[in-house]
C-alpha cells in the first residue's frame, strides 16, 4: 500500500469510501505495526461506542463531543497513523468527525514561537513540547486534562486558528473509513445522539518509527480520549 502511504503523507487525510471492516484493517496494517492501546484488542482493533463508561477512561466512550486532538499525545512518539471505520454513522447518530490540519494552523508561525508552545497537564507536573521535532509533526490536546501552554498572545492566536480551521464532516456514512497522519491532523467529533453510533479504530506505528506504548513521555494515567 505504498500509494496509500504516499497519499496520506501528502494530504494528511484519506477517505476510504464503502470499505468492509476486514479490508479496512488490512489496509491500515499495511502502513506499519498496530500501536498497542489499553482499550484495544491484541490485534490493535478498538470498538468505540457510547457504552456508559462515563468518562472512565475517557470521553471517547460517552455521548460527549471531543475537542480535536492527536491520539496518544502524551507519549514520546505517538503513533503515526490513525484509522477509523464508521460501522454505524448517519444523520441520526451524531458523532460527526471533525478534522484540523495542524500544518494549516501553524502556517507562518515563526520557528521560535512553535518551540515555545507546550502541552501542560492540568492536574499534574506533565509538560510536553507541541512539536515532535523539526519537520516531524505535532502533538496536540487542549481539554480538561492537558492544556495548550505558552505566551498568552501566542496561545490565543493558536486557539483562534484551531477554531477557524476545524471542519465538521457530515457526509461520511456507515461503511466509510478514513486514515489520517496523526502527526499532522487533529481529529475529534460532535456529540453523539444515538447509542447505535459505532466506530472501529486502529492506531499504526510507521515501520521506520515504531515505538512501544510502554515508553510514555510522562507518568500520567492514560485518559483514553478516543473518536
Amino acid at each position: 500500500m505504498n500509494d496509500l502511504r504516499e497519499q496520506v503523507s501528502i494530504d494528511g487525510l484519506v477517505v476510504l469510501p464503502q470499505i468492509d471492516e476486514a479490508k479496512f484493517l488490512r489496509t491500515a496494517r499495511s502502513l506499519g505495526t498496530p500501536h498497542p492501546h489499553p482499550d484495544a484488542e491484541k490485534s490493535g482493533r478498538t470498538v468505540i461506542r457510547p457504552d456508559g463508561r462515563a468518562g472512565v477512561p475517557g470521553l471517547g466512550f460517552t455521548f460527549s463531543s471531543l475537542t480535536p486532538h492527536t491520539d496518544r499525545s502524551r507519549h514520546a512518539r505517538p503513533p503515526r497513523f490513525l484509522g477509523i471505520h464508521l460501522v454505524h454513522q448517519d444523520a441520526t447518530t451524531g458523532g460527526f468527525p471533525r478534522f484540523v490540519d495542524l500544518n494549516l494552523v501553524t502556517a507562518n508561525l515563526e520557528e521560535k514561537d512553535l518551540d515555545r508552545l507546550r502541552l501542560k497537564e492540568r492536574d499534574g507536573p506533565g509538560m510536553l513540547p507541541v512539536r515532535l521535532g523539526r519537520d516531524a509533526g505535532f502533538r496536540y490536546r487542549d481539554d480538561d486534562v492537558w492544556a495548550l501552554d505558552g505566551p498568552g498572545p501566542l496561545v490565543g492566536e493558536f486557539r483562534r486558528r484551531m477554531d477557524q480551521a476545524t471542519q465538521t464532516v457530515d457526509w461520511l456514512h456507515s461503511g466509510d473509513a478514513y486514515v489520517v497522519d496523526n502527526h499532522r491532523y487533529a481529529h475529534g467529533r460532535t456529540s453523539i445522539a444515538s447509542p447505535q453510533r459505532t466506530a472501529v479504530r486502529i492506531l499504526i506505528d510507521a515501520t521506520d518509527t515504531a515505538t512501544s506504548d510502554a515508553s510514555p513521555a510522562s507518568t500520567d494515567s492514560d485518559t483514553g480520549v478516543s473518536s
